[in-house]
């Protein structure tokens, strides 16, 4: 039996895919006719920047439609980190594995958008509504390309319209649990290495640890039961948000357990999803 091949950083990717890949370098030229032709392409790649838009994007269908759809509310933040999401899903998590044309972009490329790579991109904000304004820029943003590309994602990602409570109570959650462990995170003069000396500390109390994706498979009492999506095995935890915690869910992160302690304790957090990115994260027998 081998060990899971998802990689732990959350992505749902295989290790041999993500972070335990060996760094490859891709070259691509763009030939230049003339001036012209240079200014333009400079200007793509000052109006990307916004976004944080990686260069390969310029050579590939849809950057030049995330520039030109930037370019409609220039100055919108929720536009320019839509974007950010967006472009860095097509290069980041799907790189060479990107869809030929929006054509070809079916209902997997839309949840794995929304169900999978949104979580993993969640910022933590006082005012928790990054899922909000995800979900509503992706509806307008389907609503341009249909009208742009003649594609029919308006109705795709219609049938996503529950997705929204799903993702908010990921964010809820997420937001919950990074607060727990990094309480001033949102004050100015927050001290990022004394808050990780604690957490080190802490996890140096434990006899045993594990760090995996666990899915929510029942919440009783005080304790909350998690299935580690791998081995299968069951953990009564406890440390956990009971009113925030939803059958289903999955969590990414760590948990460990004291000696002569019956229960585990969750640790910290890496990621939060909902059931339906279960079926994207990648497994090998």
């Amino acid at each position: 039996m081998k060990d899971f091949s998802y990689c732990l950083c959350g992505s749902g990717k295989a290790k041999e895919d993500c972070c335990e890949r060996t760094p490859q370098t891709k070259i691509m030229l763009h030939p230049i006719e003339n001036s012209q032709e240079r200014q333009k392409f400079l200007k793509k790649i000052q109006i990307s920047s916004h976004f944080n838009m990686r260069f390969r994007a310029l050579f590939e269908f849809y950057g030049d439609d995330l520039i030109e759809y930037k370019q409609d509310h220039f100055s919108d933040d929720h536009r320019n980190e839509f974007l950010r999401i967006f472009s860095s899903y097509m290069t980041d998590y799907l790189e060479d594995k990107i869809p030929s044309s929006w054509k070809k972009c079916k209902t997997p490329f839309w949840e794995k958008l929304i169900f999978l790579y949104f979580p993993l991109s969640i910022k933590i904000t006082p005012e928790k509504k990054e899922a909000e304004a995800f979900m509503s820029e992706l509806q307008k943003f389907s609503q341009w390309l249909d009208h742009r590309a003649n594609t029919g994602f308006c109705k795709v990602i219609g049938k996503y319209t529950e997705a929204f409570n799903d993702l908010k109570a990921c964010e809820q959650l997420l937001n919950h649990l990074f607060l727990s462990t990094f309480p001033n995170i949102h004050q100015k003069d927050w001290d990022y290495n004394r808050d990780l000396e604690k957490l080190e500390e802490e996890f140096s109390e434990f006899k045993d640890t594990n760090d995996s994706l666990f899915e929510v498979t029942r919440i009783f009492s005080d304790t909350i039961v998690l299935t580690d999506i791998h081995s299968k095995r069951i953990y009564n935890i406890q440390g956990l948000p009971l009113d925030l915690v939803i059958p289903g869910m999955i969590l990414h992160g760590v948990i460990g357990k004291k000696a002569n302690n019956l229960f585990w304790k969750w640790h910290h957090t890496d990621g939060v999803y909902p059931q339906k990115a279960k079926r994207y994260f990648s497994f090998v027998s």
